[in-house]
C-alpha cells in the first residue's frame, strides 16, 4: 500500500526510513533495503532473535531492534532463504518512523 501510494519504494535503503538500523555486518546495514526486509534472504538464520521477544519478554521493540545488530548471519546476504519474524518487526517499525510517513501514522 505504501509502496502503490509512492510514500515507499522496495528498494529504499532501509538506514533512509531508519538511520539507526544495523546488522552484524556494515555492508548488509548499508544494502538492506525494504524489499530485503521481507523476502527473508538477509543471511540470519531460521528463526533468528525470535527469541528476544517470543515468549514475550520485557524488552521493548527499540531494543530488540538495537540488538539485531548482535545476531551473527548464517549466510551470506541475499543467498538463500531462511524464515525469520525479526525483521518484520524492523519493518513496520521504519515505516512508522519514516520522514516520508511522518505525522501519518499513529
Amino acid at each position: 500500500m505504501l509502496v502503490d501510494e509512492g510514500k515507499l519504494r522496495w528498494d529504499d535503503a532501509v538506514i533512509q526510513h531508519m538511520p539507526g538500523f544495523q546488522m552484524y555486518d556494515p555492508y548488509v546495514t548499508r544494502e538492506m533495503t525494504v524489499r530485503d526486509l521481507l523476502v527473508h534472504r538477509s543471511g540470519l538464520g531460521l528463526g533468528a532473535g525470535d527469541l528476544m521477544f517470543f515468549p514475550p519478554t520485557d524488552l521493548s521493540r527499540e531494543e530488540i531492534i538495537r540488538r539485531l545488530r548482535f545476531v551473527k548471519p548464517a549466510t551470506s546476504f541475499r543467498s538463500r532463504y531462511a524464515y525469520d519474524n525479526l525483521l518484520y518487526l524492523v519493518a513496520a517499525s521504519s515505516f512508522r518512523r519514516s520522514p516520508v510517513r511522518a505525522g501519518t501514522v499513529s
